[in-house]
């Protein structure tokens, strides 16, 4: 794999987790946030 899908892939994958931990706090998306995730499923 590239550096740079190697590099993509971390941090899409560490954007995610802050994203599931803001879900649990019961917080709400911002608009950044459906892209990383939308990203993170399309690379991962």
């Amino acid at each position: 794999m590239p550096l740079q899908e190697t590099i993509l892939s971390t941090i899409l994958s560490q954007a995610s987790k802050r994203i599931i931990e803001k879900i649990e706090k019961g917080k709400k998306l911002s608009s950044e946030d459906l892209l990383l995730l939308y990203l993170d499923v399309l690379y991962s």
